[in-house]
Parts: C-alpha cells; structure tokens; sequence
C-alpha cells in the first residue's frame, strides 16, 4: 500500500505543477484589454492610454482659447478668473457619482466631463461644449 501512496502523490504532485502552470498562462492583460489603464503601468509597448482631456485640450486651442492642463484629468481655460474648468472622470457614471456625491455643485456634466462654467461666457461655453 505504500508503494501506491507514494505514486499517488507523485501523481497529485505533478498535477498541481500542471495546473499551477496552466492558470499562468493568459493572465497578463495588456493595454488594450484595460482600456489603456495597463499603458500607465508599462503596457504594450507603443500604445499611449486614452486621455480625453489631452484631445479636449487641442481642441480648444485650435478654436482660440488658451488652456492650462492641471494635473492628469483637469484642464483650465485662462484667464483663470473667467475661465471654465473641466474636470474628467475616468468614465460618464463616475461623472455622475461626482455630481450625487456633491462634488460638482453648480457644473454640467457632459459624457465624462464635468465642467465648472464660473464666469465664462456664453459663446466660451458653446466653444467647449463642441470639443467635448
């Protein structure tokens, strides 16, 4: 019996070494599987994450209005004074988790865009509501 016993765990043991191998297989994601969040973390080589307030940003500038990029999701339209600010949630429902939650008092949520109007004019407003 102790000579089955032993071939029994050399046979469980190599299938555990399989298994575990296997399950190894396909489990690194990419930047394109996650949406380009991978890309941030060193993802596939030559794939740039997707990052709305970059195009936003070019976008403003090329109708005439000058912009500030703040931090990694906000983007100022100058002066700062009677500028819009425009902050970008990772997608539409986190928009509007910022608006329940309170923290978009007052601003319009366009998609994932939530943008802070203050003083900025009507014609301002058209402008960056066509780049979103």
């Amino acid at each position: 019996m102790a000579t089955f016993s032993a071939m029994h765990r050399r046979a469980l043991t190599a299938l555990a070494i399989g298994a575990l191998a296997v399950c190894g297989c396909g489990s690194v994601r990419t930047g394109a599987q996650s949406g380009g969040q991978d890309a941030k973390l060193g993802g596939s080589k030559g794939f740039g994450p997707f990052q709305p307030r970059d195009r936003f940003v070019e976008c403003v500038r090329k109708v005439g209005l000058q912009v500030a990029p703040v931090g990694q999701d906000t983007a100022q339209v100058l002066p700062v004074a009677t500028g819009a600010k425009v902050v970008f949630a990772v997608d539409m429902d986190a928009a509007t988790a910022m608006q329940i939650r309170g923290q978009a008092e007052g601003a319009e949520q366009i998609g994932q865009a939530i943008v802070f109007s203050s003083r900025a004019s009507d014609t301002q407003i058209e402008q960056i509501q066509n780049c979103l």
